[in-house]
């Protein structure tokens, strides 16, 4: 076989291109600190990287919504407990109206801060988190949630959604409440039912708020509205318990702090009251089904009950009774807004659990990216080595093979 020196030239050159690309892989592969530059220098491995590197991203996203939820959940924290101490305050100065030593210049004083504190209270009804935001609006948070129309009614604009920010691949957290359920939806009374005094009653009587003794006969009967009225009965006070079809509940001569229906009422309707005090005949009182109140109605009736006169004992009685029930509905607001701060609470318990999570995923996919594809260094280093001389022999091998030639000896 024949060899031409055109044959040899052309393979040295290509064992130096060959030496030279091997070379100057390893040089990027020594300034880069990665094994696989391109995905043709292991396609399995490229694969699952790009792979890995897809949910690094993905965590990191995670990671930066919990963050922004956090800040959400605890900008809602913060406004609710301006809310509750101002609810508090509300009810501190409702407890210090009731007292009979109050004169209505005394109470007067009272409603001008209880009216700061409504409109104290509504103000943080509306307030924005730090993005500009609407914090109770729903989903709709470039709209104000309340505003009071020409009756001075107000009124509640957003919608009752809630807005949620992904935190993981199948979780996805609440980062808002609704302000209707927080402001507007409180139920008023016990929460069950609310009592009122007939504001023509001419006696002395006090009716409490009352209290629920057995849901299943009252959820049986369905919500349904009494009436408490007192009549003679032959000489004696009593008193006949009817529902809304006049229908008879129970009757009784009238014991001064007794329950209401008795022991022996002819239906059970789950439900008890006291009455206190003296009422006289033609005297009536009333229970109710709770309706939506909500703290600001509940603000707007207090004030109203504090500036009314107490001069006359019937005066004095429906105060009372009205004070009571305004008391209760304060502490109905009270309960929703600490149910709905204990759920933030859990909520902002739950997202750093969920961050603490996501940082150890991220970190176990560096990891395993890590010993997939970060550079043997020292190994590399001599491969580089051994490659510059297998370059330089090469060099050295062709600088003798080009000049052989049958002609240099002729």
């Amino acid at each position: 076989m024949r060899v031409s020196s055109q044959y040899i030239q052309r393979m040295s050159v290509n064992t130096m291109l060959d030496q030279q690309a091997r070379l100057s892989d390893t040089q990027l592969q020594l300034s880069t600190g990665k094994k696989i530059l391109t995905p043709a220098d292991d396609p399995v491995s490229a694969g699952l990287i790009l792979d890995i590197d897809s949910g690094i991203s993905r965590n990191t996203q995670f990671q930066e919504n919990a963050s922004l939820a956090m800040l959400k959940l605890g900008s809602e924290e913060s406004v609710l407990v301006s809310v509750e101490n101002n609810i508090l305050r509300a009810r501190e100065l409702a407890i210090q109206a009731a007292n009979f030593t109050n004169t209505d210049e005394d109470r007067r004083y009272i409603a001008f801060e209880l009216q700061e504190i409504r409109e104290q209270i509504l103000a943080l009804a509306n307030s924005r988190d730090e993005q500009g935001d609407y914090i109770f609006s729903g989903n709709q948070v470039q709209t104000q949630p309340f505003t009071t129309d020409a009756a001075g009614n107000v009124v509640y604009n957003g919608d009752q959604g809630q807005r949620q920010l992904q935190i993981a691949e199948e979780r996805r957290m609440p980062v808002s409440d609704s302000g209707y359920e927080l402001f507007l939806g409180v139920r008023n009374g016990n929460g069950t039912f609310y009592t009122e005094a007939n504001t023509a009653n001419s006696g002395s009587g006090v009716i409490t708020v009352g209290s629920v003794t057995d849901l299943a006969p009252y959820n049986a009967l369905l919500p349904d509205t009494y009436s408490i009225n007192f009549y003679d009965n032959a000489g004696v006070l009593s008193y006949i318990v009817q529902d809304s079809t006049a229908g008879i509940v129970d009757t009784g001569p009238y014991v001064e702090g007794a329950e209401i229906p008795g022991a022996t009422a002819v239906i059970n309707i789950g439900v008890k009251v006291e009455i206190t005090g003296q009422p006289v005949v033609g005297d009536s009182f009333s229970i109710a089904p709770s309706i939506n109140h909500g703290i600001i109605g509940a603000m707007d009736a207090l004030i109203a009950n504090v500036t009314s006169s107490r001069g006359t004992p019937p005066a004095s009685a429906i105060f009372d009774s009205q004070m009571g029930k305004s008391i209760e509905d304060l502490d109905q607001a009270l309960d929703n807004i600490l149910e709905v701060r204990t759920n933030i609470g859990a909520r902002l318990h739950a997202t750093e659990r969920q961050q603490e999570l996501n940082e150890s995923i991220i970190h176990e996919m560096t990891v395993m990216k890590s010993d997939m594809n970060d550079l043997d260094y020292g190994e590399a280093v001599t491969r580089l080595n051994m490659q510059m001389a297998g370059l330089q022999a090469a060099q050295q091998t062709y600088m003798k093979v080009k000049g052989l030639s049958l002609f240099n000896y002729l």
